[in-house]
């Protein structure tokens, strides 16, 4: 499933079924079955996924000179932004024919700007009111 993900996430395959199609003979599920696992992940993995590769990212960043004078000097600067996914085309046929599409899935995240790096996320699973998506403590560090 990871390697499928990065495939798209780094853009050389434009869909988890193009990815799928790609890599079909490592499978022995159907593609139904591989987005109905996709369906069951939490949101937590995701989040590991990318802190943990923010990690290893960041020791790479490290070792390069800094290519950028530091915001603030002496402080670890972190922004914080949020995304508002939009609802796709891709609809179950029984919302096709209502106006108003599925609530968006939500997303924070935060950047370093001065190691250009996204360090971590919070993201929401499809449905969330904005009210519920939160930044825990975490994201001070």
């Amino acid at each position: 499933m990871v390697d499928l993900l990065a495939l798209v996430a780094t853009g050389s395959r434009k869909s988890v079924n193009d990815a799928y199609r790609a890599k079909k003979k490592q499978f022995s599920v159907s593609v139904a079955s591989v987005y109905k696992k996709l369906n069951g992940v939490e949101t937590e993995v995701s989040r590991q996924m990318l802190c943990q590769t923010a990690l290893k990212m960041a020791e790479v960043v490290q070792q390069l000179a800094p290519r950028r004078k530091p915001l603030l000097p002496g402080y670890r600067v972190k922004i914080i932004d949020g995304n508002h996914l939009a609802a796709t085309e891709h609809r179950i046929e029984e919302l096709r024919t209502i106006g108003g599409g599925p609530l968006p899935g939500h997303a924070l995240v935060v950047l370093e700007p001065d190691r250009m790096l996204v360090t971590t996320c919070f993201p929401a699973k499809m449905g969330t009111p904005r009210s519920e998506v939160c930044c825990p403590k975490c994201c001070r560090r």
